[in-house]
């Protein structure tokens, strides 16, 4: 059985997607492009939506960057019900809140690490 991470990043508030989230680029250190580059090649694929496929199928073609490597070369699975194709190599207003409101996930934290700006939390569901 493989392992599924999942890997979001949300303000402090809980907005994880609209204009307003470009901004965390602001926020990012070298160490935590580090950590992030090694979770990311530890992956042997990625799972997203059809926004953020779209978003990045644009950003990461040509750019010639680490994470650009790694991103370009990744199997991608796209999730959507109204993508037509998903051709970026190996595909097989405010903001939106990461739960629904009354909507919970029982989750047990496991490990933090500090960056200069940004703190990542990693949890682990707990099932009943």
């Amino acid at each position: 059985m493989r392992k599924l991470v999942e890997y979001t990043l949300v303000s402090i508030d809980g907005v994880f997607a609209g204009p307003r989230i470009s901004g965390f680029l602001d926020y990012r250190d070298d160490a935590y492009m580090r950590d992030g580059l090694g979770q990311l090649s530890a992956c042997e694929a990625m799972l997203m939506g059809r926004t953020t496929y779209e978003n990045f199928a644009t950003i990461w073609p040509g750019r010639a960057h680490p994470w650009a490597d790694r991103l370009n070369a990744i199997k991608k699975y796209v999730f959507s019900s109204t993508l037509a194709t998903a051709d970026w190599n190996n595909f097989a207003g405010s903001g939106q809140l990461l739960f629904r409101e009354g909507q919970t996930a029982k989750m047990k934290l496991v490990a933090t690490k500090s960056f200069s700006n940004i703190v990542k939390l990693t949890y682990e569901p707990q099932y009943d």
